[in-house]
């Protein structure tokens, strides 16, 4: 290993060092991986969730309680873990609905008219009527 990387190794570690305290009471914005807590109402929070998190004292919150004590918008880091699965869950949104256009594009040139799935009201309602006036005449 090289003088120079040595040094950068060196220099890396420094800085981790002098910014440890606030990087551990900083409040992150995370997905919960495996069931916890809300450690100010005791709620459940189940795995894939959001949840804030410090480490420093160790806490966490659910999002609801976090919004409440002010920690919200500005005052939250996003984890890398977050910005992965929320990255994830947008590019299969976008994938799904790409498929779902080629499906009804596929569908509109083979020729296939899109179903309806309400009936006609108005026919309905004729029929409801027609049924309701023959069972007043026959009690009549």
């Amino acid at each position: 290993m090289s003088y120079k990387s040595r040094q950068k190794k060196r220099a890396i570690r420094a800085a981790k060092e002098k910014h440890r305290a606030a990087i551990s009471e900083r409040h992150y914005l995370t997905l919960v991986k495996r069931k916890c807590v809300c450690n100010a109402w005791g709620g459940l929070l189940r795995a894939g969730k959001e949840m804030v998190y410090r480490h420093t004292p160790r806490e966490i919150l659910c999002t609801i309680c976090a919004e409440h004590r002010g920690l919200a918008g500005s005052k939250l880091r996003v984890s890398a873990k977050w910005e992965k699965a929320t990255a994830r869950r947008t590019a299969n949104r976008k994938a799904q609905r790409r498929a779902r256009r080629a499906r009804e594009v596929a569908d509109y040139e083979a020729g296939y008219e899109p179903t309806t799935v309400t009936p006609d009201l108005a026919g309905l309602h004729a029929e409801l009527d027609a049924a309701f006036d023959q069972a007043v005449n026959a009690d009549a």
